[in-house]
């Protein structure tokens, strides 16, 4: 359950007609919303304005709360910092409930860039100018395109950007534009330059902790989770966030000893990060990695007692779950699958295939990895043509699809190279890939993103 987990250009000069343009949206704004989502009265200034979008952000459907940021972000500009990076990315990935709509996404991009927003600590929030650039060119904004895309910085983006016909032209205009290997190294030295700026967040680490695993520099990641313990170890107050993030932390470092084929010590990396909180509650996401890593070591009984433990509770049959995410319970069913394959218990393998299936709109990529598994080549073909052709999914897609650097195979890991080289060779394959994009080879490592 990787994380999808991200300098800038001077834009410090502010045309004054663009200010009363931000200021007249911003009113319009004010207008349409007046009793949209709150029956009580709210001031028209920042502190009513904040108010309202505290009220409107616990609502399943992110749309209202994203309208309220617009409007702070058009009229207060400096308040944006006060907004964590979570919060902001829930309006536009729904953190599990509904994202907000699309023109309401491009409205809070457009102020938010126009208040040259940077996540805390100073870093460019590579995503969210990628999802600004997607909906600039949808609107045909190309001049304003090749502005934003100056601000992206993120290894994955930039590799979006040079595989996916959409932006590829916008990516070679720029004679400055990284590769994805130089992509990589930066981001390093950016997170780098933020864990300086901000010692206190430990957010910041593990961010630095992800650069590094992308760019293969595993000794590294080992090094600077090692520094992060022993400082909290000697102060357990020494972050701000420690309880936020150190299962993220400890996660980062499992995966670094994955990286390095280190088997018996990611083991005992996932079994310590599987006992710390994950946001105050039991962990899941952690479990559910350490389950994912014993299977492919081809541990069976090992993954039973791991998920036993967990506090989450998944029916396929039913179709109900608890403590744990929709994602997560599609996790948690790609396991059970594996464990089904190596058992060959058929009815158990149906029974969670099933259950992907239905679910597939929840994570295409997990459906397309367990119709793999269980050789349904015709079903992969025919659904990876479909997620190419899908202007929401075929960015995610092709990422998939590139050539990177070979990550260690665990001793038990199911081989599905000869059914993807067959699946891909298909000419109808060949063709969907042609039409969007193209694919390349990258000396960077991908499960990290």
């Amino acid at each position: 359950m990787k994380r999808s987990v991200m300098t800038r250009s001077n834009r410090s000069a502010v045309i004054p007609c663009r200010m009363l343009a931000q200021l007249v949206l911003a009113t319009a704004f004010a207008v349409a919303l007046q009793g949209c989502s709150t029956s009580e009265p709210f001031r028209d200034d920042a502190a009513g304005w904040q108010q309202r979008f505290r009220a409107d952000f616990p609502n399943k459907d992110k749309t209202a709360a994203a309208r309220d940021l617009t409007v702070i972000a058009a009229r207060w500009p400096d308040r944006i910092s006060q907004y964590s990076d979570v919060e902001i990315a829930y309006l536009f990935n729904g953190g599990g409930y509904t994202p907000a709509e699309p023109q309401v996404q491009f409205d809070l991009l457009r102020q938010l860039y126009a208040a040259h927003w940077t996540w805390r600590c100073g870093v460019q929030p590579s995503p969210f100018w990628l999802k600004f650039v997607e909906l600039l060119v949808d609107r045909g904004d190309l001049k304003l395109a090749r502005d934003v895309v100056r601000l992206i910085r993120g290894s994955r983006d930039v590799l979006i950007l040079r595989v996916d016909k959409r932006y590829a032209t916008i990516a070679a205009a720029d004679p400055s534009f990284p590769t994805v290997e130089q992509a990589a190294i930066q981001n390093i030295d950016a997170a780098r330059a933020a864990v300086q700026r901000c010692p206190r967040r430990m957010s910041e680490t593990v961010r630095l902790l992800q650069a590094m695993l992308v760019a293969g520099h595993d000794d590294d990641v080992l090094e600077v989770a090692a520094e992060c313990l022993d400082r909290l170890a000697r102060n357990p107050h020494s972050y701000d966030d420690a309880t936020l993030y150190l299962n993220s932390l400890l996660d980062e470092r499992a995966s670094a000893f994955v990286a390095l084929g280190r088997w018996t010590e990611a083991e005992q990396a996932y079994g310590l990060a599987v006992r710390v909180n994950e946001y105050g509650r039991p962990n899941v996401s952690q479990r559910l990695n350490f389950a994912d890593f014993l299977i492919r070591m081809g541990r069976v009984n090992d993954t039973e007692s791991d998920l036993a433990a967990a506090k989450f509770a998944v029916n396929f049959q039913t179709d109900r779950f608890q403590g744990v995410s929709q994602y997560g319970a599609l996790v948690f069913a790609q396991v059970k699958l594996q464990e089904a394959l190596r058992l060959n218990d058929h009815a158990a393998e149906e029974l969670t295939f099933a259950y992907i299936k239905k679910h597939r709109e929840t994570s295409h990529s997990l459906y397309r990895y367990a119709l793999l598994l269980t050789h349904r080549t015709d079903e992969y073909a025919r659904a990876l043509i479909a997620d190419l052709r899908d202007p929401l999914r075929r960015a995610d897609t092709l990422v998939g699809l590139q050539n990177y650097k070979d990550l260690p195979k665990p001793p038990g890991s199911i081989d599905l190279g000869p059914e993807t080289k067959a699946a891909m060779q298909r000419p109808e394959v060949q063709q969907a890939i042609r039409e969007v994009g193209s694919i390349q080879s990258f000396d960077v490592f991908d499960a990290y993103w």
